[in-house]
């Protein structure tokens, strides 16, 4: 799943500095639980690809972030 978000973002699906979908959304989109959906994002938070803001979710980095 990581991956798949991964190339969303690389394709320009994601752009930067907008939000990627909630965790409830990509938990029904991928058929997972919310505990894979955070460890998802941990990994791409980890490789430098999203930032996760407490209370309003999950954004893109930009070139600048």
């Amino acid at each position: 799943m990581a991956e798949v978000i991964a190339g969303r973002i690389a394709a320009g699906v994601y752009a930067p500095r907008r939000r990627i979908p909630s965790e409830h959304a990509l938990c029904e989109e991928f058929s997972v639980s919310r505990p894979t959906v955070r460890s998802a994002i941990a990994l791409l938070t980890e490789k430098g690809l999203v930032k996760t803001v407490r209370g309003k979710g999950s954004y893109v980095r930009g070139t600048d972030s």
